[in-house]
This record gives C-alpha cells, structure tokens and sequence, in this order.
C-alpha cells in the first residue's frame, strides 16, 4: 500500500484478496461489540476510537493479520482463548484463512 487511505473501505480494497475477508469480517466484529466505536485511519491502518480514545486496529502484513488493542492488560485476560495464537503485550497475530472467533475480539 503506498499511499494513506482515506478511509477504512479504501483500506481493504487495497490489501489482497487472501487478507480481506478476514480483516472484513473483524470490522464487522469490532462494530457489533462497540456500535459507537469511531473508523478512522491512523499510521496507515485501521483504528476505532471509543469516546475519542483509541480502541482496537487491525492491518494486513504480508504472511499475517494482525489485530491491536490499545491495552495490554486486555490480552492478559482472554487467557486460553489466545492459545494457537502469535501475540504481543497488545497484538494477536493470525493467519487470514482462520479469523479471530468473536469471543476473542
């Protein structure tokens, strides 16, 4: 993706094809859990902010998708439901043909 998309639409027609269900199906996630989450596009992905604060985020990298909370003490929580995954302090990398179970997001 070389230039900043506009918003999170543009951002998924850009990634490739064996990203994008997975990364639409978690913005479909997102927006069911927290329907007055903001879109919006911050360092080249998408970012849902919740009362003006970031929330969740979510981009495409070349072997992986990755979902981002703005909180490290979120992961800590979900416990077993993170096992199979590759996570960071505030990262849960995942493979785009297994997508994030909503329980997890």
């Amino acid at each position: 993706m070389t230039k900043v998309p506009k918003s999170i639409d543009a951002y998924l027609a850009e990634v490739p094809v064996t990203h994008r269900a997975a990364l639409t199906t978690l913005r479909v996630q997102i927006k069911k859990l927290c329907p007055n989450a903001e879109e919006h596009i911050s360092y080249r992905m998408p970012l849902f902010k919740l009362d003006g604060h970031p929330l969740a985020g979510f981009r495409a990298a070349k072997h992986h998708c990755g979902f981002f909370v703005w909180s490290s003490t979120v992961l800590k929580t979900l416990g077993d439901l993170l096992d199979g995954y590759d996570t960071a302090e505030s990262t849960i990398r995942f493979a785009p043909d297994k997508p994030l179970p909503e329980r997890t997001v």
